[in-house]
């Protein structure tokens, strides 16, 4: 059972998760102006911000939750490549 604090690793928020969705707590929400099920948490994941995968040849990108578009874009771009996401502009 998960009693608050942080998680140490992705192993531990797999866990902190899968407690919490054991024991049926209510959905999180973080919507302006509405209220949250007072058995929600926020699960922030900024610090789940690795490229888990690049690769090229396929010119596909696997990343953690947490990565900022453009930390995997400057890495793309840093290997010649270009990374295209739906429904951006394109801004040299």
């Amino acid at each position: 059972m998960f009693s608050g604090g942080r998680a140490r690793n992705e192993e531990q928020a797999v866990q902190i998760v899968q407690s919490w969705a054991k024991d049926r707590h209510g959905s999180a929400c973080r919507v302006p102006n509405q209220i949250c099920d007072s058995r929600s948490f926020d699960f922030k994941t900024e610090k789940l911000n690795r490229i888990l995968d690049f690769d090229q040849g396929n010119l596909t990108v696997t990343v953690q939750s947490g990565a900022r578009l453009q930390d995997v874009r400057a890495v793309v771009e840093g290997m010649g490549q270009y990374l295209w996401w739906g429904g951006g502009q394109w801004r040299p």
